[in-house]
Parts: structure tokens; sequence; C-alpha cells
């Protein structure tokens, strides 16, 4: 992860199953509390917002973190078009 809790605020992220398979992509919120963060889920269809989760960060520790929106989506991309990270 990219540091102390508060630093992960506003990065983005992609998650991948134990197999490479693309799993979740969105946005960390806020800390809600030391190691507890609400993350906003994108349709992998659509590309707008649909649920928020609040997600302890010891289940975080495979994600992918970018800082800037526009690698994030091009390594949603190039991820969602081959199927694996």
């Amino acid at each position: 992860m990219n540091g102390a809790d508060g630093n992960l605020i506003g990065q983005y992220f992609l998650t991948f199953d134990d197999e490479g398979h693309l799993g979740f992509h969105g946005e960390i919120l806020d800390c809600l509390e030391p190691g507890y963060f609400l993350c906003q889920l994108f349709s992998a269809f659509t590309d707008e917002p649909t649920n928020s989760i609040v997600q302890p960060a010891r289940h975080m520790t495979g994600w992918k973190f970018f800082d800037d929106v526009e690698q994030w989506n091009r390594a949603y991309r190039d991820a969602s078009s081959k199927g694996r990270q």
C-alpha cells in the first residue's frame, strides 16, 4: 500500500483474485477509523459509481493503487481486455 492510512484517500484501485483475474475497481473516499476505508466501487459496464463498501486495510494488501485517474483507467482497460493481471 501507499503508506499510512490517510495517504490512501483519493487513491484509485484495482483488485485481482488469486488467479490474477480482475475484480473490483474503485476509489478510496475516506478513512473511517484507523485501518478501515470507505471505498466507492464502479460498474464494469458503465464505469458509473455503484456501491460503497467499508474495507479493512488488512484485506487490501494485494490491491493495485493509482494516484492518477488516467493511469487507473488505462490499467483497468488493459486488465479488462486481457481478463488477467
